[in-house]
């Protein structure tokens, strides 16, 4: 696998084997991550691609999910287990653009990397 393609699987399934984190040759980047996220939104309009905002009674992910919208901005579902263990929406919030919603989205909850992989310091 390339490293483009490893990066893909690591930000996507959130795990990469000991054999693909070797492959991977060297921690990613924040931006790079950000622009898999970036392409993924393009692709699917969804991040992670196979969530959706919860309905009572269905199966749910925990965290944040980025909505493309059509108009070319984006919208976070914030969602989270509630005292009871149900899953709740606690929140939505608008974003101008996809790329500041990543942003925001690697800052606040990928802060410390992917799957004990951790992001490359930024360039001095």
């Amino acid at each position: 696998m390339t490293r483009a393609e490893l990066l893909h699987k690591l930000v996507t399934q959130w795990h990469l084997g000991v054999a693909e984190r070797k492959a991977l040759g060297g921690a990613p980047t924040r931006r790079e991550v950000e622009e898999v996220i970036l392409d993924v939104l393009r692709e699917a309009a969804w991040f992670p691609p196979t969530a959706r905002p919860s309905k009572p009674g269905e199966p749910a992910y925990e965290g944040t999910i980025l909505e493309r919208l059509p108009d070319g901005t984006c919208r976070a579902h914030l969602q989270g287990t509630s005292a009871l263990g149900a899953m709740n929406q606690i929140a939505t919030r608008e974003f101008p653009s996809c790329a500041e919603a990543v942003s925001d989205l690697v800052h606040r909850e990928l802060a410390g990397g992917i799957d004990g992989v951790p992001f490359a310091p930024p360039p001095a």
